[in-house]
């Protein structure tokens, strides 16, 4: 169904605003879950409730003493009321993409504007909406100085002297960012003159007309950008003026290039992010030593702010590529990570400006004030980006994406909060509050990622749960950043800035975070059986394989197997985007289509299992007395399956792990299943028989696997990653090397049936699994 009329009421748990009969109105108190009962505010009503209380003066009414009224309320938070049967029905499976739109228009605090759904220049109508949202988040920061971004004088003033103290761990991470602003002013490139009056190498961008691109149409200045970031830190920590002095000559050589490359405007708008908080933070130390700092402002507006004007109000970039219909430059409509680098990117550039204002002409400031609201409503439009954390705020583009789109998202919540001192209600998207739980939940206890889809095996970048934290109250994230950062993930310039001891906040005890999770947002289960490093974690993913979706592969019923402190199953991620013949929605490849991956394949169909199919979590168990998860792949081999089904079960206290396979085909196919290892580091040794495979790290540890099933000739054997199997594969110039990994083949041949299980084990004569059972039986 789609939310096309007036409901009564709709609302979110923990907001004060909701739509009451299509309108969006403010609300004296927020809806409330009292022990697993929901209570909204009896104001917010015009009808009575059988049953009220009082809370903290307000008077609430109990959900489930409303009569003839139909109510849904989800764990997303959403409260929908009406007088219409068919609310009852609304549910996430069927409604999910009209409860994030429904939701989208009251849970911020943005006025909704109607834009076009296909991208065109702005109309006069448009425009308008863009201006009044920027008008009303200007109006909340008047009278702010610089610096603003992050922080204020104060704040920086105190880490300061936190640092200059020696306290820890605040001087540990601060020494780091002054050693790397050391490194740079030691660099050829951006040694300063004896006298400090500028860089002693020209500083000159290679790339001067849109031809000069490459493929991708990248460019590298986000690097030179976010040298003026660090340096800008490093001066408000020691007062420096080599590292001020060198953040200016970049800045203004950078304000002389060309372009930041709009044409792939996610270049353009992180190098405008860094670009910023460099001039932001050292806007009051270059104007005490003289120095234009107008011609650093000038930079970020001619590089930076009126390309994103171009892209989103005219819908056009004055460098594009040799495709000038290409979407690199377009970005306003995107719902994906997209959406967030760019917009935000650009949002902070604004707020740095926007303290100059005065010194601004009026067609900069009508096109920058245009520009801000442009962004804040794309950011926030039916959910848009936002829409991808629902329902529980796992990421379907991947880890490495999660990491990149969601930091760069709290960049601009972190900025907004600076100046504006509100994001706008974008932490009330539903599933916000769960996502960095995802990010915790995707890789194992020695942070290596699962590389599903276009992801990859590096940590999580979790250098922002201080700033989550800070911002939505859950001081439980501190205390995980402080683990991971003492089990050794890398500290960032936010874990200084939002540090709780800079914040004046305590940090909790770490309570146990649950060892298995369910990710509704991507289909995915993951077990483990402790966090200690060497535990075991395993994932396997249901899901979508797209025809139309930039990172997505051909992988429905995806696994992988890490223990032992090694990932013996895993998945090999991405190739190059840059890869002759293009990468984006080419199946072909073997890293995207399903050969790839560890998943069963049949060779009738093109790339292994149908595009645009989903496979389907039907039954998740996690508990001390299960642990299951089985997947419905039926529609992924399309009119070739009558029923598909894949499981995973962890047994005899997560030492034994099965993957098992119930397929029955339409008419007999060519099957096989494969699971890849990484052969430069992992030995495999078959035996005689073909059901049983040891597979024998370098440093002598080892994991044993067999194979049960039905299908008399089905045996292990071995392949390298270039025999492919599948007739659409090919090979495809510059993509990335397979050399390093191997692929445990379970080759059916012609079948009609597929009854099989990979069983899995730290123990060669382990016994908890030795006949197939059922998957209904388990």
């Amino acid at each position: 169904m789609a939310f096309d009329r007036k409901f009564k009421l709709a609302m979110k748990l923990g907001v004060k605003r909701a739509l009451i009969d299509g309108k969006k109105t403010d609300i004296e108190a927020s809806p409330r879950n009292i022990e697993g009962e929901v209570w909204i505010p009896a104001s917010a009503c015009s009808f009575d409730f059988a049953t009220k209380r009082v809370f903290d003066g307000i008077e609430f009414g109990a959900l489930s003493s409303v009569k003839d009224m139909f109510f849904k309320y989800d764990d997303m938070g959403i409260i929908i009321i009406d007088s219409d049967s068919s609310v009852a029905a609304i549910n996430r499976k069927d409604n999910l993409y009209d409860m994030t739109s429904l939701a989208s228009r009251f849970i911020y605090e943005i006025d909704h504007v109607e834009i076009a759904t296909e991208y065109a220049p702005a109309t006069a109508k448009e425009i308008e909406g863009f201006k009044a949202v920027a008008n009303k988040a200007i109006a909340l920061a008047k009278g702010k100085k610089h610096p603003v971004l992050f922080g204020n004088s104060e704040k920086f003033a105190k880490i300061k002297a936190m640092y200059d103290a020696g306290q820890s761990p605040i001087k540990d991470y601060v020494q780091k960012i002054v050693d790397k602003a050391e490194s740079i002013i030691s660099e050829g490139r951006f040694m300063l003159n004896e006298d400090g009056s500028d860089l002693a190498a020209p500083f000159v961008c290679a790339y001067t007309t849109p031809e000069q691109y490459d493929i991708g149409g990248r460019m590298g200045e986000s690097s030179h950008s976010c040298n003026m970031r660090d340096l800008a830190f490093a001066y408000l920590m020691t007062g420096k003026e080599a590292y001020a002095k060198c953040a200016y000559y970049i800045g203004r050589d950078l304000g002389k290039w060309n372009h930041w490359g709009p044409a792939h405007f996610l270049n353009c708008a992180m190098a405008a992010r860094y670009y910023a908080i460099g001039y932001d933070w050292l806007y009051d130390a270059w104007t005490e030593m003289g120095l234009d700092v107008s011609v650093i402002r000038a930079g970020l507006i001619k590089n930076g702010l009126i390309p994103a004007y171009r892209a989103m109000i005219d819908d056009d970039c004055d460098w594009k590529t040799a495709n000038p219909n290409g979407s690199g430059w377009r970005f306003k409509l995107k719902k994906d990570n997209w959406n967030a680098v760019c917009n935000c990117g650009n949002i902070i550039g604004y707020i740095a400006l926007l303290v100059d204002k005065d010194l601004l002409t009026d067609e900069e400031n009508e096109k920058l004030t245009i520009s801000l609201g442009a962004a804040l409503v794309t950011l926030t439009n039916d959910g848009h980006v936002l829409r991808q954390y629902a329902p529980d705020g796992a990421y379907v583009e991947s880890n490495t994406y999660w990491s990149y789109g969601t930091n760069a998202l709290l960049y601009g919540i972190g900025a907004m909060h600076g100046y504006f001192g509100t994001e706008f209600g974008i932490m009330n998207a539903p599933g916000m509050d769960k996502t960095c739980y995802y990010a915790i939940n995707s890789e194992s206890a020695e942070f290596v990622g699962w590389s599903y889809h276009d992801g990859e095996t590096v940590p999580q970048d979790t250098s922002m749960f201080d700033l989550f934290a800070d911002v939505t109250g859950d001081d439980a994230l501190f205390a995980v950043r402080e683990l991971h950062l003492a089990r050794g993930k890398e500290s960032s310039l936010f874990d200084i800035l939002y540090n709780p001891l800079v914040l004046g906040k305590k940090v909790p005890a770490l309570e146990s975070l649950a060892l298995d999770s369910y990710m509704e947002a991507i289909d995915a289960v993951t077990v483990r059986d402790g966090w200690d490093r060497g535990s075991l974690y395993l994932g396997i993913m249901g899901g979508y394989n797209p025809q139309k979706s930039s990172h997505n592969h051909v992988d429905s019923g995806a696994f992988v197997y890490h223990n032992k402190g090694k990932l013996w199953i895993t998945d090999i991620g991405k190739d190059y985007y840059n890869i002759v013949g293009g990468y984006f929605y080419n199946y072909s490849l073997y890293r995207r289509n399903a050969e790839g991956h560890n998943v069963v394949f049949i060779k009738e169909l093109p790339y292994g299992q149908a595009l645009n199919a989903s496979g389907k979590m039907t039954r998740v168990e996690l508990s001390d007395e299960k642990t299951l998860a089985i997947i419905d792949n039926t529609a992924v081999y399309g009119e070739y399956a009558k029923s598909a089904l894949r499981g995973m079960s962890a047994l005899n206290e997560k030492k034994t792990v099965v993957i098992q396979d119930e397929i029955e085909f339409a008419e007999p196919c060519e099957a096989f299943a494969a699971y890849h290892f990484k052969s430069s580091e992992i030995k495999a040794e078959i035996s005689k028989d073909g059901r049983a495979c040891t597979l024998t790290h370098d440093d002598g540890e080892q994991i044993f696997l067999k194979l049960l099933t039905e299908n008399e000739g089905a045996r292990f054997e071995i392949t390298t990653c270039y025999d492919f199997i599948l007739p659409a594969t090919k090979n495809c110039e510059k993509e990335y090397s397979r050399e390093d990994f191997s692929r445990l083949l379970i080759n059916y041949g012609k079948t009609d049936k597929i009854k099989s299980a990979l069983v899995i084990d730290t123990s060669v004569d382990a016994k908890a699994y030795t006949d197939i059972i059922p998957m209904e039986n388990w």
